[in-house]
């Protein structure tokens, strides 16, 4: 078995799990000053106000997010579907050699879509927050740099598909 093909299943799977860790994480925005809150793209943790310590953390559930905080949901999720196809496109071409050229191709297409879906989430999601980012002391944090790796590994990943192309081990 070729190292390219190894190295590119590894880093579609890796894709996959970084994005869903991204999505599920709720570390996007982050405030440590005056008083600690972070939000993410499903919930928002504030400091409850009537805790008399001031480190307790009240969290909500988003329900009627913003327009971009929407879009960028959206992005993420189907970016996450179309790096879980390609890992299954991958894995059988990697492992069982069934319909090579297809499976591989089909593998390319599902990982380039998926990772440009995942950068239209993430520059969506950080092209709409620099207001907000300066006005009340609110940083991108853990979630948001995750998805960037996501998209940048993804992208990167296509290339080690097209190497394997080049090379010719598809048969």
């Amino acid at each position: 078995m070729n190292w390219l093909l190894i190295i590119s299943f590894l880093l579609t799977l890796g894709s996959a799990v970084l994005n869903a860790l991204a999505v599920c994480l709720p570390y996007w925005l982050y405030m440590e000053r005056p008083s600690m809150a972070y939000q993410g793209l499903w919930q928002k943790c504030m400091p409850n106000l009537y805790s008399g310590s001031g480190t307790d953390l009240k969290c909500e559930i988003i329900l009627l997010p913003p327009e971009f905080l929407d879009a960028t949901r959206v992005m993420m999720l189907l970016g996450l579907c179309f790096y879980v196809f390609s890992t299954i496109c991958s894995f059988l071409f990697t492992c069982t050699r069934r319909d090579s050229a297809s499976l591989l191709t089909a593998a390319t297409i599902l990982v380039f879509i998926g990772a440009l879906l995942t950068m239209v989430g993430v520059v969506t999601y950080g092209a709409m927050y620099p207001r907000l980012l300066h006005a009340k002391g609110l940083s991108l944090h853990a979630a948001f740099g995750i998805g960037v790796c996501s998209c940048i590994s993804g992208f990167v990943n296509v290339l080690f598909y097209c190497m394997v192309r080049a090379k010719g081990d598809m048969d």
